[in-house]
Order: structure tokens, then C-alpha cells, then sequence
């Protein structure tokens, strides 16, 4: 484990450290797969009704959304809605056609779908609430925070 752990930290210097790798037991890896840490996440997207992306950012803050399981992974994931919660959103960066925003969502919200709406699989979405159709250019997790911590805003 210290030749791996020596051979990640050349090379990636400067961008990333591992220390003390080792093997985790049975027990930790289930408490890592049950735990639900809320995540942030950095979304790129295109739009067309400039105005309206403004009240459809606010309407999620602190919202409970209904998901089916987007159509990009039904064929691996059961068709099941499930219930998430927005804890906050926000506009980073607005232009004319596109907007950068940062999400706070509990674990497992597929934020993709968040903003598309997939087809109304998810309710409500940032395209229903906008009245348009809202493509994802980009999305990165920025944040994953501890399920234990108080939920604060953005």
C-alpha cells in the first residue's frame, strides 16, 4: 500500500495527497454506501427564457422534489420516484443564453434531471418551473458535505 500510495502522490503533485491508504473492512465500506452526505454541485446550462431562470432558481430553494428514474439509467437502477430535497440554489453566473449555478441537494438527486425535467420524470424541475427547455452544458460535484452537519446556506 505505500509503493500505490507513493506512485498516486507523484503523480498527481500538487493536485491531490493520499496518506495512510489502507484496505477498509466490510463494515466500513456498508457505512459508506448507507451514509447520506448532501452534495454541492457547480451546473452549467443553456436556456432561451432569460427572465424566467431567475423565479424557477428561487422556487427550488428548500424544496422537496419527486423523481422517476431518469431514462438514462433504467437499465441498471429499478423504476421507482423517489423523494429529494433541494436544501438550497443559486445563480453564480448569469449571461445571456446560459447560467452557472451551484445546487445543494441531498444524496442521490440527479441533477441533471433536476434541470431537465427528463420528459417530467422529475417534479418539479428548473425547465418546468421556467417554462423552457434548459440543456446541462457542464456539471461538477464541488462539495460533499457530512450527513451528521447542519444544513447552511450557500
Amino acid at each position: 500500500m505505500k509503493k500505490l500510495e507513493k506512485e498516486i502522490n507523484e503523480y498527481a503533485k500538487g493536485k491531490v495527497e493520499v496518506l495512510g491508504l489502507r484496505f477498509s473492512s466490510k463494515e466500513e465500506v456498508r457505512k459508506i454506501k448507507e451514509a447520506k452526505h448532501p452534495k454541492i454541485y457547480m451546473v452549467k446550462i443553456g436556456y432561451t427564457k432569460k427572465e424566467k431562470i431567475y423565479e424557477a432558481v428561487n422556487a427550488l430553494i428548500d424544496r422537496e422534489i419527486s423523481q422517476a428514474t431518469p431514462t438514462r439509467v433504467l437499465h441498471r437502477r429499478a423504476d421507482i420516484v423517489r423523494k429529494r430535497k433541494i436544501l438550497d440554489i443559486k445563480i453564480k453566473e448569469m449571461k445571456m443564453n446560459e447560467a452557472t449555478l451551484i445546487v445543494k441537494a441531498e444524496s442521490g438527486t440527479y441533477i441533471k434531471e433536476l434541470m431537465t425535467g427528463d420528459g417530467g420524470g422529475t417534479k418539479p424541475s428548473l425547465a418546468s418551473l421556467a417554462g423552457d427547455e434548459v440543456k446541462v452544458l457542464e456539471l461538477d460535484v464541488i462539495g460533499i458535505g457530512d450527513e451528521n452537519e447542519k444544513v447552511e446556506r450557500i
